[in-house]
């Protein structure tokens, strides 16, 4: 399994290590050494190793550098980013979702592997998975493990009802996401399980939150707010802090989000 990913970037190059959000611009002529270095079997080189002990605190044995570095090639359609509706299905009915009825629909596992392949070809780096609820689809660990076998830095939008499944947990574990988004709905089940109309919710999530965070996933939590929970806002920040992870406030539903996160390669490239 490689460690770290060297991949080109929109107009340039970067070297990332999946499950991490920080990343380290490289110059071309890196990127071509990683690329020859790859080829022709050679073992990693020295610059590496030290940029990865600087920027992670990782420590990578002496190995070839095919086997520790997965180097992307160039697509010829330079895409970097996408989001992705793994299916259209939810355990939960929240009001203000857009997916209605929530009929569950969505490609077979032989689908999601060509669709996964054909991101990889086109360019795509940063993947985010969504739904629907992504972790109830059958396919969600295989899919997940395929997208970080093939280089891509993923994040996982979920409403936290599964996190304590074994089986997710080491989906995730396996295919490192940089980030799992968490929706929360509420600070107490009776608003939460009123607002998702699902009784049982918030001992579910809350139990997810907490497996989630033994097993030390990149947790965060998306606070949706509407007038159905509004009064419990100062609520859900206390929890949030309580549980040590960081919170956005979402006090708008829109029925899909156009803006993308911020992926710049950093400022300070390796020379």
């Amino acid at each position: 399994m490689h460690d770290l990913i060297a991949s080109p970037f929109l107009n340039s190059f970067v070297l990332l290590r999946p499950g991490r959000l920080e990343g380290i611009k490289l110059p071309e002529r890196r990127f071509r050494e990683l690329e020859r270095a790859r080829d022709s079997g050679a073992t990693l080189p020295f610059w590496l190793t030290d940029a990865a002990r600087a920027r992670w605190n990782v420590e990578l044995s002496v190995r070839l550098t095919s086997e520790a570095v997965l180097v992307r090639d160039t697509s010829m359609f330079g895409h970097s980013r996408a989001s992705w509706e793994i299916n259209l299905g939810c355990d939960l009915d929240c009001e203000h979702c857009y997916l209605g009825q929530k009929r569950f629909a969505g490609l077979d596992g032989k689908g999601k592997r060509r669709l996964l392949l054909t991101l990889r070809d086109a360019g795509i780096l940063w993947l985010q998975i969504t739904g629907g609820e992504a972790l109830i689809d059958p396919h969600f660990a295989a899919s997940c493990r395929l997208a970080h076998d093939l280089g891509m830095m993923t994040e996982v939008l979920t409403n936290g009802t599964r996190l304590s499944n074994p089986d997710i947990l080491a989906a995730l574990n396996a295919g490192r996401p940089y980030r799992v988004t968490v929706s929360l709905y509420g600070a107490t089940a009776e608003t939460y399980d009123s607002f998702t109309r699902r009784r049982g919710a918030f001992k579910r999530v809350t139990a997810g939150l907490a497996a989630g965070i033994a097993a030390g996933l990149p947790l965060q939590l998306a606070l949706i707010v509407t007038a159905q929970n509004a009064h419990e806002h100062e609520q859900m920040l206390a929890m949030a802090d309580e549980l040590g992870l960081p919170a956005r406030n979402t006090p708008t539903c829109r029925p899909r989000s156009t803006a993308a996160p911020n992926h710049s390669p950093p400022s300070r490239p390796l020379t």
